[in-house]
């Protein structure tokens, strides 16, 4: 599987690749085009893609007389001045190092001015100064701020306080919470685990209701720090939403290296990006990863990624890399970097220099965040009264011109939607949209039929919707009264209301439960391929040979035979599901598992993350596959279902549930061409079936080996026909 490029080799790339779906007004910083334009398999299929799906959208700016015509061949400008996604650093504490600050972020952490031992240095005596300034030059400057944090770290004289600890944890976080309420959009109720107890979080739900939206947990699972043994220890969300019922956002520190240290790790971007953030794809839970730093000079500790020394230059290289890749991934909501100076946590980690001169990693990340990533459209509407453009998610200046000169200035924000946002322009200004429609239940699989209701806050608003999927229009199907739907459906819904712009897509997609395979002639326990191997992600099995192969009547290590690291192990063959209904998977596993039904990833899990999903089955047996991989420390593997309809309370997947396909027949080989690039020949690859021996008629010479396994490999010449030839099973 391809690997992200080192950053030293990624400089030096000269590439003439530059994507339209990109702002190209601007010569950008070395490290932003030597990132876009590298040939990486990881940047341009995923990173690139991902951008353009998740972090744009298209918008329609509809201009309209006072009568409601459309005004045609008006001169349009959208300017981009804030992104929605967080970019941040610990917000400095004076000039010039803020007006700096404010050319590239819009987001951060205060570093110390928030924490307990700050505000209340000796008992009973505050003092909110320092973090007040904070909170009003950010609420002045339109910079989103997170507390961190709420719990401490506790104060040399309430260290001593023993069981009244709590309690006097509690009052200090209302009392920070009392003071400041909406003024922060996230509190970090703890970090580091140094919450007294967790009875605290659900006291502070009780406490402020009002503000459960806000509260995350950073480095925290079950009161344990779950960064103590490293990155990849960060849970998935359901964990996390086991340990803290209600958490509205995970947040992770990533130092590279201790306090002060001069020398740290560099974890692969891509490490993060499949590592950690594809923990938490699907889930309404956002990853904030909020301390982010590496010291400069520092070495560099070996780890695969980079080694030597951290240069300047590298440094700049390596936050854009990471800047970019947390915002390519839908999961992430926020990144900090956390010093903003020379000093800090880790010496020369920071944007500036002693004397406040911009380094490298500074002009870097302006240059892809207020360049590279940021749209500016300008033309005329067309006949319709309509300019249309696709952006950046975020807050834009529009200026609107008319024939005689006069112009409309206003703001709008572009939000995430799969169909085109319509904002509607007069001579107002730009017109608040409809409130976005509600529709309940909120999608999922159906197994019986279900009664859907549509709501709107906005009063009068008439809200149109569609069954199939299209997005709603002034002449779609209008809501009057609930409806009971019986067949799967993607329903969405848009409001209107005269003089407002129409509201977003609201949307539901209710699935029906897939149909089983039922295969004739399957025996007990699913087909198993054992591989070696080191590998930092999931392998591509599909394209290995493995070194051995056999039945498994469980979902364990037993296929290893004892084996501790760099090994891999695929399971395929059927499930059998008594019931309809929908199924729970979960599975707890060290280092890294995908598991598969009907040909439908359920479950990823990764470095001992407990990973769930949900998939709607009808009764029979269903295609299944699992791959597994250890690379090194500790290991695991628990695999479980469960479903209520069914009456399958949690429990580990029963042998009697599962099947492979019987092998004591002739079959038709499945062939998959590997290779073209030795010689004369081309290399097949027979996948999932025991061999015997082969049989057919080859225009050619021909090589059979590890006959009696799978995973045969095959060799003909380019004029062979192998694939009518025969696989004799045992």
């Amino acid at each position: 599987m391809a690997r992200w490029k080192r950053a030293e080799a990624l400089i030096m790339i000269a590439g003439i690749f530059m994507s339209a779906a990109f702002n190209s007004a601007y010569a950008f910083h070395a490290a932003v085009d030597s990132l876009f334009n590298s040939p990486d398999p990881f940047v341009q299929s995923t990173v690139i893609p991902n951008i353009e799906k998740y972090r744009k959208a298209d918008v329609v700016l509809r201009c309209r007389s006072a009568d409601g015509s459309a005004l045609a061949g008006v001169q349009v400008q959208a300017n981009m001045i804030k992104h929605s996604f967080l970019f941040g650093c610990c917000p400095p504490p004076n000039e010039p190092r803020r007006s700096l600050f404010l050319q590239i972020f819009n987001f951060g952490l205060p570093e110390n001015a928030g924490k307990w031992a700050s505000l209340e240095r000796t008992q009973d005596n505050w003092n909110f100064s320092s973090l007040d300034e904070l909170v009003n030059w950010a609420e002045s400057n339109g910079v989103t701020l997170e507390e961190h944090f709420l719990s401490g770290y506790v104060p040399t004289w309430a260290q001593s306080l023993g069981g009244g600890l709590a309690a006097r944890q509690l009052l200090h976080m209302r009392k920070v919470v009392d003071r400041y309420g909406t003024r922060f959009r996230f509190y970090q109720v703890d970090n580091e685990a140094k919450i007294a107890n967790a009875t605290l979080w659900d006291s502070m739900k009780v406490s402020f209701p009002q503000y459960k939206d806000r509260f995350g947990i950073c480095d925290n699972l079950n009161m344990t720090y779950w960064d103590q043994a490293g990155l990849w220890t960060m849970p998935g969300p359901a964990e996390v939403e086991r340990c803290w019922p209600g958490c509205k956002f995970a947040a992770n520190q990533v130092h590279c290296a201790t306090m002060g240290g001069t020398s740290g790790d560099t974890y692969s971007p891509r490490q993060f990006y499949e590592g950690m953030f594809n923990k938490y794809l699907g889930s309404d839970m956002p990853i904030h990863l909020t301390e982010f730093d590496f010291p400069c000079p520092g070495t560099i500790r070996p780890n695969g990624y980079l080694s030597g020394t951290m240069t300047e230059d590298r440094k700049a290289i390596y936050y854009v890399q990471l800047a970019t890749v947390s915002f390519s991934h839908p999961s992430v909501e926020a990144i900090n970097f956390w010093g903003f100076g020379p000093g800090g946590y880790m010496p020369g980690s920071g944007f500036v220099d002693g004397s406040n001169n911009p380094l490298p990693c500074f002009n870097a990340m302006k240059s892809l965040v207020t360049e590279k990533l940021r749209t500016t459209s300008n033309g005329a509407s067309d006949a319709q009264g309509d300019f249309t453009f696709r952006g950046f998610l975020g807050f834009y200046e529009l200026v609107v011109t008319g024939p005689n000169g006069l112009s409309i200035r206003d703001t709008f924000e572009l939000k995430p939607s799969q169909s085109p946002v319509v904002v509607l322009v007069t001579s107002q200004g730009v017109q608040s949209p409809a409130a976005k429609p509600m529709i309940s239940p909120a999608g999922g699989f159906l197994v019986t039929p279900v009664q859907v209701t549509i709501t709107d806050s906005t009063p009068g608003a008439q809200i149109r919707y569609t069954l199939d999927g299209a997005d709603p229009t002034e002449s779609s199907t209008m809501y009057s009264a609930p409806f009971t739907l019986s067949a799967p459906a993607t329903i969405k819904a848009r409001a209107y209301k005269t003089g407002m712009s129409p509201s977003e897509v609201g949307a539901a997609t209710f699935r029906g439960l897939l149909a089983a395979e039922n295969p004739a002639g399957v025996v007990a326990g699913l087909d198993y391929s054992y591989y070696q191997g080191h590998w930092d992600v999931l392998p591509d099995f599909q394209t290995m040979t493995p070194v051995r192969t056999g039945t498994a009547s469980l979902l364990d290590l037993t296929p290893a035979n004892g084996r501790t690291l760099d090994f891999g192990m695929r399971f395929e063959g059927y499930i059998d599901i008594p019931a309809d209904g929908i199924y729970t998977f979960s599975v707890t596993c060290d280092d890294a598992v995908e598991l598969s039904v009907s040909s439908v990833s359920v479950v990823k899990s990764f470095w001992y993350s407990p990973g769930n999903g949900q998939i709607g089955l009808k009764a029979g047996k269903h295609s299944f596959r699992m791959d597994f991989f250890q690379g090194g420390g500790p290991f695991s593997l628990a695999v479980n279902w469960e479903c209520q309809t069914a009456g399958i309370a949690k429990q580990t997947i029963p042998a009697a549930n599962l099947f492979h396909g019987d092998n004591s027949s002739t079959v038709t080989p499945r062939m998959n061409r590997a290779s073209v690039n030795h010689g004369p020949v081309t290399v097949y690859t027979i996948r999932g079936q025991r061999v015997k021996s082969l049989e057919g008629s080859v225009a050619g010479p021909k090589t059979q080996s590890l006959v009696g396994a799978r995973g045969v490999f095959v060799t003909v010449s380019e004029s062979a026909r192998w694939e009518k030839a025969k696989v004799v099973a045992p």
